[in-house]
């Protein structure tokens, strides 16, 4: 008779520990793995926010106050407009800051000239007259837009339009008559007060807020903790530049450059326990919680006021 053999208790017993082992090292390297394409995701993910955010704040900020040839900027324009632009210059002038608003952030507000422009292709024959631009030209009605021939300027309000022909009647302008008469050539660019802020978001967390000629601000970027910005004019004979928060600018005409500084965190927890990092005032905190946190900062030149981009 054959006797039949397995395993014993002790080799069984080897057999699962083994077993173990082995189960224990790839549950560990599979979350191990699981961690690191977690935080990979995260950097990903602030990386590209933050890339986001800057391209918006740049594009817009760039074009504060310009105004094609006019020397003068935006604020050397005849206003017959009665508009969101208009009521922006003459109340707080081109740029308006906010320091310390919602965690411990900066607020900004400005007038900008988001579109590209478009020429004349017919010299108006009295103050009163239409605008003729080139065909295919677009506006929006109510759009507010600055005309200029190089030498003076007007901002008006398109009351109406046929085909690429603009009005600037009233009661959209305080006034149907421009101060000159343009000639073929000059140029028309429509103009945007433009706004950001940072806020509570829908998420609860904190977000980049902007607005455009709008009454409400719409979430731009999430995860946006905090925005601090300075702004820099020429001073001194050898016109060096010096960057100042808000508080301590008395012209903002003269500002030329703004300098920003964003910071920005993962949209989930991703680390082991709370990290440190480095706030915008420069200070080493404890994160408030297992969130990634990282800043970022950028220059922008304004393209209207002499200097080109850093």
């Amino acid at each position: 008779m054959n006797r039949q053999q397995g395993l014993s208790l002790v080799e069984l017993m080897v057999a699962s520990l083994l077993g173990l082992i082995l189960s224990s090292s790839i549950l560990s390297t599979l979350y191990a793995s699981i961690a690191a394409n977690k935080l990979k995701v995260a950097v990903e993910s602030i990386h590209e926010n933050s890339s986001l955010a800057m391209h918006f704040l740049a594009s817009d900020i760039r074009a504060i106050d310009f105004s094609g040839c006019l020397n003068t900027g935006i604020r050397g324009a005849s206003i017959v407009s009665t508009g969101r632009v208009s009521e922006h210059l003459l109340r707080f002038g081109v740029i308006l800051a906010e320091t310390e608003n919602y965690q411990n952030s900066d607020a900004i507000s400005f007038v900008s000239a988001l579109d590209a422009g478009f020429e004349l292709t017919k010299s108006m024959s009295t103050v009163h007259s239409s605008v003729d631009l080139l065909a295919g030209s677009t506006v929006a009605n109510t759009r507010e837009v600055l005309i200029t021939n190089c030498q003076v300027a007007d901002l008006f309000t398109v009351s109406g339009q046929w085909n690429s022909r603009l009005y600037h009647e009233m009661p959209e302008n305080s006034s149907a008559n421009l101060s000159s008469v343009y000639p073929r050539g000059s140029m028309l660019y429509p103009l945007s007060v433009v706004s950001y802020k940072i806020a509570r978001g829908v998420s609860g967390r904190a977000g980049l807020y902007r607005k455009v000629n709008a009454r409400y601000f719409q979430e731009l970027i999430p995860n946006v903790e905090q925005l601090r910005i300075s702004y820099a004019s020429k001073q001194g004979l050898d016109n060096k530049l010096l960057y100042r928060n808000s508080s301590k600018i008395s012209n903002f005409d003269d500002v030329t450059s703004i300098h920003l500084k964003l910071l920005l965190s993962s949209p989930t927890e991703v680390l082991k326990k709370r990290s440190y990092y480095q706030n915008l005032q420069g200070q080493l905190i404890k994160a408030p919680d297992r969130r990634l946190y990282k800043s970022f900062e950028m220059t922008i030149a304004l393209r209207n006021r002499g200097l080109g981009s850093e």
